[in-house]
């Protein structure tokens, strides 16, 4: 029986919610292959133990947290144990840091996500993003190098980019093939200090080019990352994909009137997912909610996160549960009229990526309201007609969309037809089937001597098809609103960076 380890960068206690990476897990048990996810602890003691059938996790005891640029050594020539943390450095380390920085490319993706394009205020990115250093993406790279060998795995499978420069290096040293999973796009990140950032591109590329093979999560994210890597082919993509039960919108009705006692004649609106105060956009929602406060029309919040406090004490139908695993959340999700989308604009990561929440509201049948700030989220949206589109800059437009939501129509014609279309072209048997293919062509690959460069499942070559539609998209809003300037620079971008069809786009909204 094969064995392949998942780096994973979470706590035992809320693996359960990450439905990812378990579904991921159980598809390789499904396939014939033994899976430990390796998890760091902190804790005076060792962990080993059987998560489900097939699954085990292990997670080793660590006296305190790891340093946070270990892995920087081999890029600077200092010695680990001189390097110390960000507050007791070597000296010499930041020159020759800034020295090995110097050669390398900044990231492409600062040339290829023009900020104007997307009205991304600078400032307002800044105050929403998260500002640890960029080298806590990599704090446990000598922790997975010290333990993966002993777990004896046939394949590593990079749950998160935080084990990509430990996969290289064991590969590099042990000759273990690894796949890397990237969630989304996030080297981008413009706010960062550059140096940072050209480390970033430069540990990252070379991850990817030495993957047996890439995965991420959306279409637009495969073909970012393989024009700033330079790869030949696209990475696969695997949604991410629920793997629950059926649950009807009457039995999920009934949950939530057994939970809340909501009526069968009021309309509820689900944000399911983190609770992040200022990325979620969730305070300004709050307030529209507490001074409208729209009759019949009940917010329903499931997660854990840092604006919980303020959902709790918010004003009349605010409603709040913790997040429970996949099938349980299967069930509020499957009761509610609409799934929200409220997240600030955030490039790459927010725009470019499809949240759990997509598929979730696909599989369940449940129509969208979606943020115009979503670019990838919409664009799925308004090509299958299974929700709508609207500004939340602001609590007016909170406002506006609430309204819009207790009164206006809860389907519409082609509704029922859209999400079929969109679960074949997106739903679990895609992605689990490209799994299932995926696994399939790493053991080939195992079985035929010594670890290839790559697997043969590489996809499609490199195009940048939907990015060009995403940037079509913004191109089609300037000209609505008349910024008739925004929109010449968006038609010259995309004949210059990605020659290819550049007429008009008709958007549909219900």
């Amino acid at each position: 029986m094969r064995h392949v380890v998942f780096l994973l960068e979470r706590d035992l206690g809320t693996l359960f919610i990450d439905r990812r990476v378990l579904n991921q897990a159980r598809t390789f048990v499904r396939c014939g292959w033994a899976v430990t996810i390796l998890l760091p602890t902190y804790g005076p003691e060792d962990i080993a133990l059987a998560y489900e059938d097939g699954v085990r996790v292990r997670a080793f005891s660590q006296s305190k947290t790891p340093l946070e640029k270990t892995f920087i050594s081999e890029l600077t020539g200092i010695p680990n144990r001189l390097i110390g943390n960000s507050t007791a450095l070597a000296a010499g380390f930041e020159p020759r840091l800034s020295q090995v920085a110097a050669g390398w490319p900044a990231p492409g993706l600062d040339r290829m996500v023009p900020f104007e394009f997307f009205d991304i205020d600078p400032v307002a990115y800044q105050k929403n993003s998260t500002h640890f250093s960029i080298f806590r993406l990599y704090m446990q790279t000598d922790y997975y190098c010290r333990h993966v060998p002993t777990l004896k795995p046939d394949l590593i499978w990079v749950a998160d980019h935080h084990g990509c420069r430990a996969a290289w290096r064991l590969r590099r040293d042990h000759g273990i093939p690894y796949v890397l999973d990237f969630h989304e796009v996030h080297w981008g990140q413009d706010f960062k200090p550059v140096r940072e950032r050209t480390i970033v591109h430069k540990v990252e590329a070379e991850a990817c080019r030495s993957a047996l093979a890439v995965t991420t999560v959306s279409e637009l994210c495969a073909e970012l990352l393989a024009l700033d890597f330079g790869l030949a082919r696209l990475p696969i993509v695997l949604n991410n994909v629920p793997a629950f039960a059926p649950v009807s919108f009457e039995a999920g009705r009934g949950r939530l009137a057994a939970q809340f006692g909501i009526s069968e004649r009021d309309r509820v609106v689900i944000f399911h997912g983190g609770l992040g105060a200022r990325r979620r956009n969730i305070e300004p929602l709050l307030e529209a909610q507490a001074a409208s406060a729209p009759e019949g029309l009940h917010l329903v919040f499931l997660g854990n996160g840092s604006a919980e406090p303020a959902i709790r004490d918010a004003g009349p139908r605010v409603l709040f549960h913790p997040m429970v695993d996949q099938q349980a959340m299967a069930e509020f999700v499957a009761g509610s009229d609409y799934v929200l989308f409220p997240y600030v604009g955030m490039v790459p990561n927010y725009r470019f990526s499809s949240g759990n929440k997509l598929f979730d509201a696909i599989v369940l049948r449940r129509p969208m309201i979606v943020t115009t700030e979503l670019d990838d989220t919409c664009l799925t949206i308004e090509d299958h007609g299974i929700g709508w589109t609207t500004p939340m800059t602001g609590v007016a437009d909170m406002t506006r969309w609430l309204a819009r939501a207790a009164t206006g129509p809860a389907t519409w014609p082609g509704l029922a037809e859209g999400f079929a279309r969109a679960e074949t072209a997106l739903g679990p048997a895609v992605t689990f089937g490209r799994l299932e293919r995926l696994i399939a062509d790493i053991e080939r690959a195992l079985g035929a001597g010594p670890p290839p460069a790559r697997a043969t499942i590489d996809g499609e070559p490199a195009r940048p098809r939907r990015y060009r539609r995403i940037l079509e998209r913004r191109r089609d809003l300037a000209l609505a609103a008349g910024r008739l300037g925004l929109a010449a620079r968006i038609e010259r971008f995309v004949a210059d960076r990605l020659p290819g069809r550049t007429g008009p786009r008709r958007c549909r909204e219900h």
